[in-house]
């Protein structure tokens, strides 16, 4: 009598699971196929197993050194199944569908579980592979070249934050003139779920990037409303912000490029050396900047 035996796929090999053991491939031949025990190295197990092309007519040939586990399948289905999703749900974090999938398996196969990290770890790793990285591109026949990586999890984190922080880095690949980021508040951290490659710092290249973000965020079914928004003083950011988002959006200026400003209009008035040589006037200098955290 043929039985039918489950196969899951382990990376490029193939793992089949029978009467509560695990088996990799060992010999792929004519005919057959040879399996060893996954517990051969680390049991030093000798059991071997033989079944024809399609995975049926199991034969073993020399017994397990070891006990077996009733609940092996359960727990290879289940972890099959977080996988699944893990490449479906894209919205959906490794740690929801953990707890999605382990409420339907039955309690007496929870302890064949590996340690709830691990697998989580497992489907962390899943997920980034799977996933693409590369979220607009206007493309090289454009003038202003705009090309944004985000993961879908970053356009949640996006649709979830109130409050943007923005930055911009000249250390950037040839061709283009910065790197443009947006950070996000989260898990009382703040990550950078969203990076832009920009050409140009015109008007026209902010209201595209603002507009090409939130069109990539409503195809993915999120939507950002952001209420602040933390940046440096270029007017044609602030413009293009508004533009896109809204007149309702408050905009806060950066304490550091606050602080840079200052300090450029102290060397155009010709104040510097006072600054330098006189303590009244280089403290009460400083206290200008300090008004910027005085309630308005």
């Amino acid at each position: 009598m043929e039985v039918e035996m489950e196969v899951f796929v382990v990376k490029e090999n193939k793992k089949i699971i029978f009467d509560g053991y695990a088996y990799t491939v060992h010999h792929n031949l004519v005919s057959s196929i040879r399996w060893k025990c996954s517990n051969k190295i680390s049991k030093k197990c000798p059991d071997i197993l033989v079944t024809s092309n399609n995975y049926k007519n199991p034969t073993i040939e020399v017994e397990h050194s070891h006990a077996g586990d009733a609940n092996l399948e359960t727990v290879e289905k289940s972890k099959a199944e977080m996988l699944k999703r893990v490449s479906t749900f894209s919205t959906s974090t490794p740690s929801q569908i953990f707890a999605e999938v382990i409420n339907q398996v039955p309690e007496q196969a929870l302890t064949s579980f590996a340690n709830e990290e691990t697998t989580k770890r497992m489907l962390r790793r899943k997920k980034n592979k799977d996933e693409r990285f590369l979220l607009f591109d206007n493309g090289p026949e454009s003038n202003e070249r705009i090309i944004i990586f985000s993961l879908d999890e970053g356009l949640v984190h996006l649709s979830e934050a109130d409050t943007w922080l923005l930055g911009n880095f000249k250390l950037c690949p040839d061709f283009f003139l910065q790197l443009y980021v947006i950070r996000v508040k989260k898990y009382d951290k703040f990550i950078t779920p969203l990076f832009c490659l920009l050409q140009n710092e015109t008007r026209n290249t902010y209201e595209e990037m603002f507009t090409a973000i939130f069109n990539k965020c409503f195809e993915n079914n999120v939507y950002p409303d952001p209420k602040i928004m933390n940046m440096d003083f270029e007017q044609v950011v602030i413009q293009a912000a508004k533009t896109v988002i809204g007149e309702h959006l408050i905009i806060q200026g950066c304490f550091y490029h606050l602080c840079q400003s200052t300090h450029r209009k102290l060397q155009k008035l010709g104040s510097q050396n006072k600054y330098n040589h006189d303590n009244v006037f280089s403290h009460y200098y400083s206290m200008i900047d300090g008004l910027a955290f005085l309630p308005v």
